[in-house]
């Protein structure tokens, strides 16, 4: 392990070599497509303006993906790059392997270019990929092993996720609403009694509030993602308007423990899937697509 710590505090040190402000600027904002903050704009974005389908499958394999990374962490306990000679370009906390920025980007990206399916997009996830590991290495946060590692796990969870759906989507789309309610209810929860860490927490509870809420508006607002372009400009904002208010005003005024971190993400959960569609709806600015 020693050796590979050393083997990894090189590559970085060769990385940072050549660092410029250009650089700087390049792999500060690359790191930005691994955030959470970043997703909680691209989700709902795609979830409310293009296809809210392709939205909910990706959000729930970018929450699977992160709740695992958190799992991995804590298991493997490895601390983050500390050398003297490593320069720390961006604040960054917990363990380091696998890095979750590189874990996620990667889990989202390569996803949607298994749906997408052009060569074009491929090209462009891979990019993104390339980018967010080497950022992260770049920035003196991760060694060079835990980017590629945690982009390997993800191409894993994409692979293993796209034959889950194959295999049981349609059976658990067919499932009677209570027990569909029940079993996106049991999983999250079940996990959190596995892994109860704030991470953890925050997937876990995103995706209690995205299994409910995508449920019930399958059954009860039939929310249409079509509409002029000026429609889906002002769902877009309305929607973020509310979310960031979920996001950084309960942050504000909740207390800091984990049960109140919970209901904050599942709340986000529930208005991206459920109640702003509702809204759109009633604002007149989409449709209700004909039930199947």
């Amino acid at each position: 392990m020693d050796q590979l710590v050393l083997w990894g505090t090189g590559v970085i040190q060769w990385l940072q070599s050549f660092r410029n402000p250009a650089l700087d600027v390049l792999f500060q904002g690359s790191t930005f497509l691994g955030d959470e903050k970043f997703y909680l704009l691209m989700i709902p974005l795609l979830y409310w303006v293009v296809d809210k389908r392709l939205a909910m499958r990706l959000g729930f394999v970018y929450l699977g993906s992160a709740y695992f990374n958190t799992l991995l962490k804590a298991i493997f306990a490895i601390p983050r790059p500390s050398f003297p000679t490593v320069q720390v370009l961006a604040p960054a906390e917990g363990y380091a392997f696998p890095s979750g920025h590189a874990q996620t980007a990667s889990t989202v990206w390569s996803y949607l270019a298994t749906q997408v399916r052009r060569t074009w997009f491929w090209v462009l996830a891979i990019l993104v990929m390339v980018l967010v590991a080497l950022s992260r290495v770049y920035l003196g946060v991760h060694y060079p092993q835990d980017v590629l590692v945690g982009t390997a796990i993800a191409l894993v969870i994409v692979a293993g996720y796209n034959w889950f759906v194959c295999a049981y989507g349609t059976r658990i789309a067919q499932l009677p609403l209570i027990a569909k309610l029940a079993l996106g209810c049991a999983v999250p929860l079940l996990l959190l009694a596995i892994h109860t860490e704030k991470d953890a927490v925050a997937a876990m509870a995103a995706c209690l509030g995205l299994s409910t809420g995508v449920t019930l508006e399958h059954e009860w607002v039939h929310f249409r993602c079509a509409g002029s372009a000026t429609q889906r400009a002002i769902r877009f904002v309305i929607g973020l308007i509310v979310l960031l208010a979920l996001y950084l005003g309960l942050s504000a005024v909740l207390p800091g423990g984990l049960l109140f971190r919970l209901l904050r993400y599942a709340l986000i959960g529930i208005w991206a899937s459920l109640a702003a569609p509702w809204l759109f709806i009633k604002l007149h600015l989409a449709e209700v697509e004909q039930p199947t």
